[in-house]
């Protein structure tokens, strides 16, 4: 019930629902999305922690990160995607933003 009035206010309570809120969707195709998280281009150390935390996904194929330009492009398998909690609610959040 929490976690309801919490999404109504717009709180993220999930750690997609959190990256969601803090990047773009430049594009995204089935097994393809690039988004845009500008704090990469000056933090070292997140740039760490999004490569460690993409890396744990199995159904993730590729990713690549530019900090440079704060691009993430992750390519993924849409046959197993669903699979992983993590990336299915990434997902689902960014196509509904990316339509908007």
């Amino acid at each position: 019930m929490i976690t309801k009035i919490l999404n109504k206010i717009g709180v993220p309570t999930s750690s997609a629902q959190f990256i969601i809120n803090k990047v773009q969707i430049a594009h995204m195709i089935d097994g393809r999305v690039r988004v845009i998280y500008d704090d990469l281009k000056h933090d070292n150390e997140l740039v760490q922690q999004v490569a460690e935390k993409l890396s744990e996904v199995k159904e993730i194929i590729e990713y690549k990160i530019n900090q440079t330009t704060g691009s993430v492009l992750i390519v993924y398998d849409v046959n197993t995607a669903h699979k992983n909690e993590f990336l299915n609610e990434f997902l689902t959040l960014a196509k509904s933003k990316y339509k908007e």
